[in-house]
């Protein structure tokens, strides 16, 4: 895609300019944007409410994303300080822009690249003596009644799966040349509210003293309905799909939910 310079993601409009008095908060940021508040300026985060005497410092090669009242985002990457004032002429300027779709797919991968440079550089992934295994990243938490396990497999020999209860139980080490295996969680005696690991081996039985392994965590039946009623929340009170879409990818990303579904699918 081609770089956004600003860019007003119409979500609803009901023909009115937006009032100068509206609030505005953070709904998404990449780089190191600060929000600037009688002289003292601090990174800026979700939910960071603008206030009218705030000055939004956008540095270079960094990406923030406004909403108002009324759910509208606005996507700003130019370099620049931007008052109340300055967004509310960017709204007013912009507010006949329609680019929903491209600009919410571009905002979406950008925020599963982000989660994934995260999870390595905080040490996250920790792999058995080279990059094999691949998912369920470490620390996810599984919602379906299903796992997809996916490693590096070799064409010239066999690796292990295994799984291991938190007491160092072995419950599966199955020999595969394959890239990829699904766990159905019932079947293999996995339990709800219980953590688990895994690890990719090129022997049978126990790993080596030492072997790093994967975690995952089976979710609690309370944490599924928690989280299906967040879903339900925002199915029903976003009128867009964009912004539904939006918000569910990052519902799943900041409860390390695996797997994360395709955009298209949300």
């Amino acid at each position: 895609m081609n770089k956004v310079i600003i860019v007003l993601v119409i979500l609803s409009f009901n023909g009115m300019l937006i009032a100068q008095n509206e609030a505005y908060s953070i709904f998404y940021c990449s780089g190191n944007a600060e929000l600037v508040n009688h002289g003292k300026s601090t990174l800026i985060k979700k939910g960071d409410a603008i206030e009218n005497n705030s000055v939004l410092s956008i540095p270079k090669n960094s990406y923030v994303v406004i909403i108002n009242n009324e759910n509208i985002p606005l996507g700003i990457d130019k370099e620049g300080e931007y008052k109340t004032s300055d967004i509310n002429s960017l709204y007013n300027i912009l507010l006949e822009q329609n680019i929903t779709e491209e600009f919410f797919k571009y905002i979406a991968g950008n925020m599963i690249r982000e989660k994934e440079i995260e999870r390595k550089a905080s040490g996250v992934y920790r792999y058995v003596g080279h990059p094999i295994m691949k998912y369920p990243f470490d620390s996810a938490y599984i919602l379906t009644p299903e796992i997809d396990f996916v490693w590096n497999s070799s064409d010239k020999y066999s690796l292990f799966l295994k799984i291991f209860d938190k007491e160092w139980n072995l419950i599966l080490d199955m020999e595969s040349k394959d890239s990829t295996y699904t766990v159905n969680i019932s079947e293999l005696g996995l339990e709800n509210g219980k953590t688990y690991y895994w690890v990719i081996s090129p022997f049978e039985g126990m790993p080596a003293n030492g072997t790093e392994c994967l975690v995952f965590s089976v979710c609690e039946n309370s944490f599924i309905q928690e989280f299906q009623f967040k879903i339900s929340q925002i199915e029903n009170e976003q009128q867009t799909e964009d912004m539904r879409k939006f918000l569910k990818l990052m519902l799943y990303l900041e409860n390390n939910i695996y797997p994360v579904p395709k955009y298209f699918d949300l």
